[in-house]
């Protein structure tokens, strides 16, 4: 089912990727989607200079080990180089936007958790910029722009997959409990209009004073300002 659109365009696959593509996704829930992020991949990062006259190039072993060596493996690949190109300002709010597509339960598993756009924009001042950053990610299709207005992760296997989203949830994990809190006032304070009786107290203060800002969502950073 690979092979064959390959000869057809003149694209050269080594079999044992092939085989091992098949064989990394065909018990996977969402396998077919994530096959063909891996597939298009390959296909970008193919080695070009080894194009015949008529051919498309050729997917190696090696290209295949550079991109990670599986489906999920370049699913991670891509969300780094997404990641790594932007420059720091949209790294910082990348980071936040995805901690907010993702949630732990009580039993800390880790699921998707779709956002409206809007509720997304009204958490950083600058609303131009989180749509950037998520159009960035949309167009790599990592994210995805629903129809009624909500954003989601296009493949669980990100969740599972991407590494630096997994340490940004470990750390979100470690501080879980006060961070969850802090987010949950949070978003009371948005959702009154930033209402004075929804400030913190100076007990409130002294305990959220002590959470890493560094993974603080804007308007949690502002709460505790």
């Amino acid at each position: 089912s690979i092979m064959e659109p390959a000869r057809r365009v003149k694209l050269e696959i080594d079999e044992e990727v092939c085989r091992d593509l098949v064989s990394k996704t065909v018990d996977e829930d969402s396998g077919l989607p994530l096959l063909q992020f891996a597939l298009t991949e390959l296909w970008v990062n193919r080695e070009k200079d080894s194009w015949a006259a008529d051919g498309q190039g050729r997917i190696s072993n090696q290209v295949y080990a550079r991109l990670g060596g599986s489906p999920s493996g370049a699913l991670n690949y891509a969300a780094d180089r997404v990641y790594g190109d932007l420059p720091t300002e949209k790294q910082s709010s990348a980071k936040w936007i995805f901690l907010e597509l993702v949630q732990l339960s009580d039993t800390f598993e880790i699921t998707s958790r779709p956002q409206e756009l809007a509720d997304l924009q009204k958490l950083e001042q600058d609303t131009g910029r989180v749509e950037s950053v998520i159009d960035t990610f949309v167009e790599a299709k990592l994210l995805r722009k629903r129809a009624d207005g909500w954003v989601e992760t296009t493949h669980e296997a990100l969740i599972r997959n991407w590494k630096r989203l997994r340490g940004w949830i470990n750390e979100e994990r470690t501080y879980a409990i006060p961070r969850l809190e802090l987010r949950k006032k949070a978003r009371e304070w948005q959702a009154s209009g930033r209402a004075d009786a929804k400030l913190l107290t100076c007990e409130e203060l002294s305990q959220y004073s002590k959470v890493d800002r560094g993974g603080l969502r804007p308007v949690e950073k502002e709460l505790v300002a």
